[in-house]
C-alpha cells in the first residue's frame, strides 16, 4: 500500500485471487467487495490495533469463515482476510459419516471373527499343549548327544592352532555352530521347565551393570561390546537376566554388526 493512491482499486485486487479482504485506515472501510457483509470481531480488531496478526472464526451468512488480519507496516491502517471454510465443514462432515459407516462395518466384521475365534479356541488350546510337550521331548533327546558334542568341539577347538588355515576354518565353523546349539537347548529346557512349572525363582540383590559386564566375558565378547554403566541395583533372577541380556546382545552381533553399544541406566 505505500505507492497505492487508489486504495479502493488495491483492495478490490484481492477478489481475483478468490480472498475477501477488508482495509481500515483513518476512520475508512475499504473492501474488496462491498455485497460481502463482513463484520470483523472487536477482539480481532483490539488484537490488530495493538501491533499483532491475529485470527477469528466466525459466520458469515451461514458460510463458516476465517478471517486472518492485522497491522499493515507501512501505514497506520488494519488489512484483513476472509477465507470460506465451507468446503473444509463439507469434507469433515463426510469423514464423520465415512467413520460412523466404518466403525458399523468393524462391528459386524468383528462379530463374525468372534464367532470364527471362539470355534478354533479349543484347536489352539491342543496345539499349545502339543507344543510344551515337543518342546519337552525335544530338549530330553537332545540333552545327552549336545552334552557329547561339546565336549569333543572342547577338544577340537584346542586344537585349531595345529590345523592347516582350510581345516581350520571349517574346525572353526563347527564349533561355533556346536556352542550355538548347546545354548539353544538350554533354551529349550528352560522354557520346557517354565511351562511345566518347575522352574523356581531365585531372587538376589544384585548390581545389573557387573551381572551384564560378566555376561560379555563369559561369552568372550569383550572388545566388541561397549558398555556404559551406571549403579544400578535389582532384586532378580542372575541366570535368567544373564539369559535375557545374552540373547538380546548376540542378536545384536549377529545381526548388527560389531558396533553395538550396552548402556545400563534407570529412570524414575
Amino acid at each position: 500500500l505505500a505507492d497505492t493512491t487508489n486504495l479502493q482499486q488495491a483492495v478490490e485486487s484481492y477478489e481475483d485471487r478468490g480472498v475477501h479482504a477488508v482495509l481500515f485506515l483513518d476512520g475508512e472501510v475499504y473492501r474488496s467487495n462491498p455485497s460481502f457483509g463482513i463484520r470483523i470481531p472487536p477482539g480481532l480488531r483490539d488484537l490488530a490495533a495493538g501491533g499483532q496478526l491475529a485470527f477469528d472464526r466466525i459466520d458469515v451468512g451461514g458460510v463458516p469463515t476465517l478471517v486472518v488480519g492485522g497491522p499493515t507496516p507501512d501505514r497506520d491502517a488494519e488489512l484483513y482476510f476472509a477465507f470460506s471454510e465451507a468446503r473444509i465443514h463439507d469434507d469433515l462432515r463426510q469423514l464423520g459419516v465415512a467413520l460412523v459407516i466404518g466403525w458399523v462395518a468393524i462391528v459386524v466384521v468383528a462379530f463374525a471373527l468372534a464367532r470364527v475365534a471362539a470355534g478354533r479356541i479349543a484347536t489352539l488350546a491342543e496345539a499349545e499343549a502339543w507344543g510344551r510337550r515337543f518342546t519337552s521331548d525335544v530338549s530330553h533327546e537332545l540333552r545327552t548327544p549336545v552334552a557329547a558334542l561339546v565336549s569333543e568341539a572342547s577338544v577340537l577347538e584346542e586344537h585349531l592352532d595345529l590345523m592347516p588355515p582350510e581345516a581350520r576354518r571349517a574346525a572353526e565353523l563347527l564349533v561355533g555352530d556346536v556352542g550355538r546349539l548347546r545354548r539353544m537347548i538350554e533354551d529349550l529346557t528352560s522354557l520346557a521347565s517354565l511351562d511345566a512349572g518347575r522352574e523356581e525363582v531365585r531372587l538376589e540383590r544384585l548390581d545389573l551393570g557387573s551381572l551384564i559386564d560378566g555376561t560379555v566375558r563369559s561369552r568372550g565378547w569383550q572388545g566388541r561390546i561397549a558398555i556404559t554403566a551406571e549403579s544400578v541395583h535389582v532384586t532378580t533372577d542372575r541366570s535368567r537376566i544373564d539369559r535375557i541380556v545374552a540373547n538380546l546382545i548376540g542378536n545384536a552381533l549377529d545381526h548388527g554388526g560389531d558396533d553395538v553399544a550396552v548402556k545400563v541406566g534407570r529412570d524414575a
